[in-house]
């Protein structure tokens, strides 16, 4: 089953836990859990007749021929806000559900708060992560780079995607990094108690210290949605432009989030030339019943204009954010900026050609502060960076941003400790002789990793963890410190070569370039 499959058949799990209609009450928490796996409108096909957050009164009679269920994260904040509907039920009855594990004393207070004893169970059920598309989740938890506590929240809210997908996996882990192997081992540790016992052995985890390739953030995604959250962020399928919010979850979205830019228009054109096509048959077809009378075929012709509308209608949103993405790309120079961070990358600009480029972007009021200081990290993470040039660079730059001197120093370390990654670098330099598009040049690490994983491999940079079990075809990876638009889709596409294996991307977050800095920012 897919992650989209198994959620449904978790949230109608929870939902028949109560017979016949109920009602929902939700947190912060898990409305934004609920409203990642569908809209909330689609609740009203599982027998749902209200959705509310209980951080808000309920301006309502007492339903009390309606039972309640209470879908919450477990946390006081959570419980506490669940105190005045328990102090003043409006419900026939309570059924609380946590959407992972809940602390003892957390039951205590529960059981305190409920004075009118109105609670007829409690449920834990593992679901605590969001997803954002059908192969690709995250727990969102922003940041880069973690203490030891908060990467034990992290395990724990992991625990749940596996929980849910009722499967134990195989780990691999990524050595001699802080992160990865502390997380590999006390993931391993939360599958060994007797709740997750019974779980069938099944996929190969791969758990990835965002260390591991600290050039993907910094580059510009050119697929349709690769730009979208690069430039204003997607937000539970949501994206906001020109003031004007957007939803991202329609047919048209789906079939073309991984088309490059450069084909966007013409894709654009080609839709509306067929829905053109398809108005001129309905109206020859609407001449020819208006004739002969037809019931039947009218009919047909009024649920055909309805789907064409229907299909205008996201056509014409879609038109809107495309050309919005047009005057962004034209205004940011964003081919000519591209074209510097790959060639950067690639070794393709003589020293001093690449020295009056940067500074002359460094320099330029129309590059933002982020995308400059790509240009200094991808520089310093290239192989023949040359350290008077990274000192110029860094020093042209905070004269124009003095605010921004820390980011960039940390940067600039953190490229530097990265030797995998330069000596990565290095190898693709020699490798890329030619390429179809120079601005979609560079492939993402992880790719050759999982590569190897799918051919029964241990990549050098990576340790297994336990026994390896029966394999059944799939791969998760898992990047601690965000996963960017870049390495979903590169990941995405392995299926393509390898049609009978199923690989799902999740981590932390989901990142771009400008949630990638703010993070380093957050950390000094």
């Amino acid at each position: 089953m897919s992650f989209p499959e198994l959620i449904d058949a978790a949230i109608d799990s929870i939902l028949n836990l109560v017979p016949g209609l109920t009602a929902l009450l939700i947190d912060n928490h898990t409305s934004d859990l609920l409203t990642s796996y569908m809209p909330l409108s689609e609740l009203l096909s599982k027998s749902v007749c209200l959705t509310h957050n209980i951080s808000n009164e309920i301006e309502s009679s007492k339903m009390t021929n309606t039972p309640c269920v209470v879908l919450i994260k477990p946390c006081i904040d959570s419980v506490r806000q669940l105190a005045s509907h328990l102090k003043n039920p409006i419900f026939r009855s309570y059924t609380i559900v946590f959407c992972n594990k809940v602390a003892r004393n957390l039951l205590e207070m529960l059981a305190t708060l409920d004075v009118k004893k109105s609670i007829i169970g409690v449920h834990e059920f593992f679901l605590d992560f969001m997803l954002y598309n059908s192969n690709t989740f995250h727990l969102g938890v922003k940041g880069t780079f973690f203490t030891k506590k908060t990467l034990n929240q992290l395990v724990e809210k992991l625990h749940t995607v596996f929980s849910t997908l009722l499967l134990k996996p195989t780990i691999f882990f990524q050595k001699h990094t802080v992160c990865a192997p502390v997380f590999g081992r006390s993931l391993i540790n939360s599958f060994s108690d007797t709740l997750t016992r019974d779980l069938v052995h099944g996929p190969r985890l791969v758990i990835v210290d965002r260390v591991f390739d600290m050039v993907c953030p910094l580059l510009i995604p050119w697929s349709y949605e690769g730009l979208i959250h690069h430039l204003w962020g997607i937000n539970k399928h949501r994206t906001t432009v020109g003031g004007l919010t957007h939803i991202l979850r329609d047919d048209f979205f789906l079939e073309n989030a991984t088309v490059n830019f450069g084909e966007l228009n013409r894709v654009m054109c080609s839709r509306i030339s067929t829905m053109k096509s398809r108005e001129n048959e309905i109206k020859q077809l609407n001449s020819e019943v208006a004739t002969t009378g037809e019931t039947d075929a009218l009919k047909q012709i009024f649920l055909d204009v309805d789907d064409l509308n229907e299909q205008s209608n996201r056509i014409a949103h879609h038109a809107v954010i495309v050309s919005e993405l047009n005057k962004e790309v034209e205004s940011k120079k964003y081919l000519e900026f591209s074209n510097v961070q790959q060639s950067l990358l690639l070794e393709l600009m003589a020293s001093k050609e690449l020295h009056e480029t940067v500074c002359r972007l460094l320099e330029n009021p129309f590059v933002s502060p982020y995308e400059k200081l790509s240009l200094i990290g991808l520089y310093v993470a290239s192989d023949s960076a040359d350290n008077a040039y990274i000192l110029e660079f860094r020093d042209l730059f905070i004269s124009i941003h003095p605010l921004l001197e820390n980011v960039c120093n940390v940067l600039i370390d953190k490229m530097r400790q990265s030797k995998e990654a330069r000596g990565f670098l290095s190898r693709i330099s020699r490798r890329f002789e030619s390429f179809d598009n120079i601005l979609t040049a560079y492939t993402p690490k992880i790719v050759g990793v999982v590569e190897e994983i799918i051919q029964n491999k241990t990549p050098s940079a990576f340790s297994l963890t336990g026994t390896q079990h029966k394999w059944n075809n799939s791969v998760v990876v898992f990047f601690i410190g965000g996963v960017t638009m870049l390495e979903i889709e590169a990941l995405s596409a392995l299926k393509e070569k390898y049609p009978d294996v199923d690989v799902m991307v999740g981590s932390n977050e989901i990142l771009n370039m400008e949630g990638f800095l703010n993070n380093i920012m957050d950390s000094l």
